[in-house]
């Protein structure tokens, strides 16, 4: 929930596109030599996420490459960089019921903002054609794969607040191979 871009005076739903481990879309297809390595380097992270959840080696490698497909096929059905600039594009303003009708036929999203206990009269949507390449990915994913997905992204979120060993995968991958950082700032 965020003002409307068009109405100041007015708080919104927004709903965009996500999911992505890696910092935006182009990580996941450019084959530039920095990025290749950034890539690889991410299912390596998967798989000690995996191994620290308990996995073996194999099974670890295994959720690492179907999770990292699964965040492609998601990739896929982002906008660019150059069209997420487009305050224009990027503002489209509907009725939930709209949304479901037109790009999301499996996903009622009336029934899950009540679910929520809130009712929109709207939603502003970033990139609804990333809502039909959602549902299409949540329908053909097996739901192993798309619990695995959740659980290294749940991890990765909450691992400052979980055990060091989590904790400090996520600043190995994170801080010092995404941005560089020699050294984790102290916990306290």
């Amino acid at each position: 929930i965020a003002q409307d871009e068009r109405a100041s005076d007015v708080m919104a739903m927004h709903l965009d596109q996500g999911g992505l481990g890696l910092p935006d879309r182009d990580y996941y297809f450019k084959t530039e030599e920095g990025i290749v390595k950034v890539r690889a380097a991410y299912v390596t992270h998967l798989q000690h996420v995996f191994k620290l959840l308990g996995a073996d080696d194999a099974s670890a490698e295994a959720s690492a490459k179907q999770v990292m497909d699964f965040e492609t096929a998601l990739a896929k059905a982002s906008r660019e960089l150059a069209d997420r600039r487009d305050p224009i594009k990027n503002y489209n303003k509907m009725a939930p019921g709209d949304l479901t009708q037109k790009y999301t036929p499996d996903i009622d999203w009336t029934k899950r903002f009540d679910g929520w206990s809130v009712q929109p009269t709207y939603v502003i949507v970033g990139a609804p054609e990333f809502f039909t390449g959602l549902e299409a990915q949540l329908k053909q994913t097996p739901v192993p794969v798309l619990r695995d997905y959740l659980r290294a992204h749940l991890v990765d979120r909450f691992s400052p607040f979980l055990d060091k060993n989590f904790d400090a995968e996520h600043f190995d991958f994170y801080g010092r191979t995404l941005t560089g950082q020699k050294q984790q700032k102290e916990r306290w």
